[in-house]
């Protein structure tokens, strides 16, 4: 609760007007000061190399819990794939894995899936149809990114729907164009 009504004040009138006159560094200390003391995300890894209003903000009262109790795991960066498991960069490694979620946090691009070619970004920017599927590999309807947008509330609803949208793709109620036709309709998404 505390994170939203942080939230409303940041966004009101009051606050944008005083961000013409209180340099950002104060802003961003009073406002990551109150976050961090609900939920020391230093403590837990979640600490992002930019200041808290340097990026789109994510507000989650479940994952601190989840963290806390053992339910979710941060793990760093992955180094490889093993044929059953995972390397991270710590040299740590699990065995026996049977689902990746990436988390890829602040940095956009893909770099574990084929070497970033599979998923190409360009300019900040995925071609995904739909929001979910690379243009490149549409012929195949095999890969979705689930979850890759920014929706001003939760994001939780909309990555259901696109993970129900893939699913249907997959077992075939569903079908996609091809990648010609996809990556010609993606140019038109803006205009």
């Amino acid at each position: 609760m505390n994170s939203c009504i942080s939230t409303l004040l940041i966004c009101r009138k009051f606050m944008n007007d005083a961000r013409s006159y209180v340099p950002g560094w104060v802003i961003d200390s009073l406002i990551e000061s109150k976050l961090n003391k609900r939920f020391d995300h230093e403590r837990y890894g979640l600490k992002p190399k930019h200041r808290v209003m340097g990026a789109h903000p994510t507000v989650n009262d479940e994952l601190p819990n989840r963290i806390a109790c053992g339910t979710v795991r941060v793990k760093p960066n992955i180094r490889e794939f093993t044929e059953t498991g995972i390397i991270f960069d710590d040299g740590s490694h699990v065995e026996n894995v049977d689902e990746v979620i990436f988390a890829t946090g602040f940095k956009f691009h893909f770099p574990t899936v084929e070497s970033g070619k599979l998923i190409p970004v360009h300019d900040n920017v995925v071609d995904l149809y739909e929001y979910m599927y690379p243009t490149e590999t549409a012929d195949h309807n095999t890969l979705a990114v689930i979850g890759l947008i920014q929706p001003i509330g939760s994001i939780m609803p909309i990555s259901e729907m696109q993970a129900r949208v893939f699913f249907e793709n997959l077992f075939g109620q569903h079908k996609i164009p091809g990648a010609e036709e996809a990556s010609r309709q993606e140019k038109f998404k803006f205009l």
